[in-house]
Formats: C-alpha cells, structure tokens, sequence
C-alpha cells in the first residue's frame, strides 16, 4: 500500500512539472522547445511578439541578415534574430522556426497600435491588417505629433511608425518602445 501511494505521488508532481510552457509555447520532437504565434521576446532592448510563421518558400534565407539576438521569454534561451538586408529601418524580426520555416516578430507596440485603432473606430483588433512598421527616433516626446497649445519635451523618442489597414483605409501611428501609440492626422 505505501509503495502504491508513494507512485501515486510520484506520478501526481510529475505530471505538474511537465506542463508550463503555457499557450505561446509548442513542443517539436520531444525535447526540444520552440516558441509559437503569440510567444513573447527581448530583441534590441524591445519587446516583441510573436505574429506568423513564414516558409521559406516566401522568404528565402538570402533576402535576411542576422542582426542581434531574440531572448525567447519563458523558453531561457536566446537564438540569432534576422532582419530583411537592405532594409536597416524595418522593424520585423525573424528567428528560425525549423529547416524550412521562419517566426515573424513584431514590436509589441504594432499590437498597441491596433489596439487604438479598434477601440477609436470600433472595429476588432483581428480585422485590422498590418501593411508597414518602420524604426524611428521622433524628435520629440510627442512622437513628432506635437501642434500648436501642446507642449512636448524635446528629446528624441526611439519609436516605430506603423501603417495599418481597416475598412479599405490606411492609418498610421506612431509609437515609442513602451507602447503609447498615436494616431498621425491622415
């Protein structure tokens, strides 16, 4: 009977132990780890997301250059980062997902500009289409938005200007790295 229940408890913390990785994270194979849509990283001191996984067939691996490293959260490791050659401003990463696919990554800061976008038009955030995110330093706290009446430190802003698409317009925003995103006038 003891040895039964010492099994049982065996078993019991086990199971607990195996699970964890959470929702942005997929088993490949059997050991190895890999992160999925949604899974969140570190590249360049920003917070990145998740967005799609790309064939290669789409991108091939002469169309990026390696550029930093991801810090995959919840994964404690860190994997090269590629980002498009020729394209210095363009703020999409890339890590690679396995022989023949790409993890697309994108500033978390795009989600808080969807985000805005949704609630300012009433739309929901998955109807709206990503077209453009580009790196920026605005020259000011306001994002390069600043108008007549409205104060602003002038201090340059490291942020991203993000095209989006809803309802056949586009919109652009403007972000910093911690995710205030503002709506430029069209």
């Amino acid at each position: 009977m003891r040895s039964w229940f010492g099994m049982l408890l065996a078993a019991v913390v086990l199971a607990g132990c195996s699970g964890g990785e959470g929702p942005a994270v997929q088993r490949a194979g059997t050991a190895a780890l890999k992160p999925a849509t949604g899974a969140t990283a570190t590249i360049d001191d920003v917070a990145y997301i998740a967005s799609e996984i790309v064939g290669t067939d789409r991108l091939p691996k002469d169309r990026l250059e390696e550029h930093g490293e991801a810090r995959l959260e919840g994964l404690a490791r860190r994997v090269p980062a590629y980002r498009l050659r020729d394209q210095p401003k363009a703020a999409l990463r890339y890590t690679i997902d396995g022989a023949s696919t790409w993890m697309a990554w994108q500033p978390q800061a795009v989600l808080y500009a969807r985000r805005a976008l949704a609630r300012a038009e009433g739309a929901n955030v998955s109807q709206i289409q990503t077209i453009d995110v580009i790196a920026e330093d605005w020259p000011d706290a306001c994002l390069g938005l600043g108008t007549a009446g409205r104060s602003c430190a002038q201090t340059v802003t490291p942020g991203f200007r993000v095209t989006l698409r809803w309802a056949g317009k586009t919109y652009e925003y403007h972000t910093d790295r911690a995710g205030r995103a503002e709506r430029a006038a069209p």
